[in-house]
């Protein structure tokens, strides 16, 4: 499906691409976060480093601007402290680590309480579930969906979830060097490479 040669031209043109702002806004917004307890977060918190980084790094202003969203960040919030204590255990996760069937049920409840909120859908939501998490929960939007004949449902995330763990165990080594040349791990090393050959 996917050849050593579109990893290393993937990786390159991203490289390229993201050598400025986009890179810093996705590290900062992580690095932000990860001192956050996701328990206790605050709407100030979502409006910091988790709008910034659907906003301006997941390019989803026009999206989240409309009025069925409005409101999305404060309930946000209030699913975030609900859900906050179960989700902290997978800020230390790495998902190429983890038996993923053990976990079915409990990320299956996450996505679809984020899904509820004012009808976000699952490019946000993902984008959300990686960006506290960012080891264990991968990114996804449209075109990378279609890609790997993916729906929109929380079945469908999880389905994701174990495509990109078999993509994970399968280039193993060569994304574990890109990882190592570019300092980034190895889900977000895969991301690049699934957003840039499904563009």
């Amino acid at each position: 499906m996917i050849t050593k040669e579109q990893i290393k031209e993937a990786i390159e043109k991203d490289v390229e691409y993201k050598k400025y702002a986009d890179k810093h806004i996705y590290s900062q917004c992580v690095k932000d976060l990860e001192k956050i307890d996701l328990e206790n977060i605050t709407e100030k918190d979502v409006q910091g480093p988790i709008r910034t980084f659907l906003l301006n790094w997941g390019m989803m202003g026009r999206s989240l601007s409309g009025n069925s969203y409005k409101g999305w960040d404060s309930n946000l919030c209030f699913t975030l402290q609900q859900i906050g204590g179960k989700l902290q255990k997978f800020r230390t996760r790495k998902l190429e680590d983890t038996n993923l069937d053990h976990f079915e049920n409990e990320i299956q409840e996450y996505y679809n309480k984020i899904n509820s909120i004012n009808g976000l859908g699952a490019t946000a939501v993902s984008k959300i579930l990686h960006v506290t998490c960012p080891y264990f929960f991968p990114l996804s939007d449209q075109k990378i969906r279609n890609k790997l004949e993916i729906r929109e449902s929380s079945k469908a995330y999880f389905k994701f979830m174990k495509k990109n763990q078999e993509l994970l165990e399968k280039y193993e080594q060569l994304i574990s060097d890109l990882s190592m040349e570019f300092g980034k791990p190895k889900l977000k090393i895969l991301d690049e490479i699934l957003y840039n050959i499904t563009r």
